[in-house]
């Protein structure tokens, strides 16, 4: 379980600083709730979007 939170985490750093929805999400989170915090919210959030694009057999697509 650490291992996969370790691997959401990086993943989330990388989304975080290329332009789109997971870096409007997380700039606005960080305002709330400070970095670290903010940061695992975004990994979750990307879980939760894998979650349902395996489940409805889709692909993701960011639209800014």
């Amino acid at each position: 379980m650490k291992e996969m939170r370790w691997a959401l985490t990086q993943c989330a750093r990388v989304a975080v600083k290329k332009k789109g929805k997971f870096r409007k999400f997380f700039l606005k989170k960080m305002r709330k709730i400070g970095k670290k915090k903010a940061l695992i919210a975004v990994a979750r959030k990307m879980l939760t979007a894998m979650f349902f694009m395996l489940k409805r057999r889709e692909e993701f697509i960011d639209a800014c």
